[in-house]
C-alpha cells in the first residue's frame, strides 16, 4: 500500500464518530419532572350529574345548562375572587348563535354578565376565600341557558375552572338535536332572578 492509499484508509476521529453515530444506539438520560412543575397543581372540576337539559318557557323549547353536583377541588389556598368558572357555548353549525342568558348566580358566586343579561361568555367568580384541598360546591340549578330555541341553537357548553398559578380543568355538556325526541318532556325554564 502506498502512503497516499494508507492516508485514505487511516482512521480519523471524524470517521470514528461518523461510524459510531450509525452503529451504536444513543442512550438518553432523562429525569422525570412533575406534570405541573413550577405551578401550584391543578384544579379538579367534577361534573356530578350536570347536563344540558331540555327546558320550556311555555312557548318554545331550549337547551339550558343544569348544574347538579358540580364542584371544584382546589389544591392550594385562594383568596376571594380568584376561583372562576367560565361558561362558553360552541354552536353545532359554524357561525351559529352562541349567546347565553344568565338566569341567576349560584349562591356564593357572582355572575358576569349579571342575571337578566345575555353574553357569549359567562364568568362565575367565587366570592369567598378557599382553603387548600377544599371542594367548592356549585349550587344545583339552571343558572345559564341558551339565548334561542332548540330549532336554532344547539351545540356544546364548556365549563372551565381557572385560578392563578393552577392548571385549569374543563367539562363539556352537549345539547340534543334541533328537534328533541318525541315523548321527552321539557322541564320549566327558570325565570331571571
Amino acid at each position: 500500500m502506498s502512503p497516499s492509499e494508507s492516508d485514505s484508509y487511516r482512521l480519523t476521529r471524524r470517521r470514528a464518530l461518523a461510524g459510531a453515530a450509525w452503529s451504536a444506539p444513543v442512550i438518553v438520560v432523562a429525569s422525570a419532572a412533575p406534570a405541573f412543575a413550577g405551578s401550584g397543581g391543578a384544579l379538579d372540576l367534577r361534573r356530578g350529574s350536570s347536563a344540558a337539559v331540555l327546558t320550556t318557557d311555555g312557548v318554545d323549547n331550549y337547551y339550558d345548562l343544569q348544574f347538579t353536583g358540580l364542584s371544584v377541588v382546589v389544591p392550594t389556598a385562594l383568596s376571594a375572587g380568584q376561583l372562576t368558572l367560565t361558561v362558553t357555548f360552541t354552536p353545532t353549525s359554524p357561525g351559529g348563535p352562541n349567546g347565553m342568558v344568565v338566569f341567576s348566580a349560584p349562591t356564593g358566586w357572582v355572575a358576569s354578565p349579571a342575571a337578566g343579561n345575555v353574553g357569549t361568555t359567562v364568568v362565575l367568580t367565587y366570592a369567598s376565600s378557599v382553603t387548600a384541598g377544599a371542594e367548592v360546591q356549585v349550587q344545583s340549578g339552571i343558572h345559564v341557558g341558551a339565548e334561542l330555541p332548540t330549532s336554532v341553537q344547539t351545540g356544546t357548553y364548556v365549563v372551565t375552572a381557572t385560578a392563578p398559578g393552577l392548571a385549569s380543568d374543563a367539562q363539556s355538556f352537549a345539547t340534543g338535536s334541533p328537534r328533541p325526541a318525541r315523548g321527552v318532556k321539557p322541564i320549566p325554564r327558570p325565570v331571571v332572578s
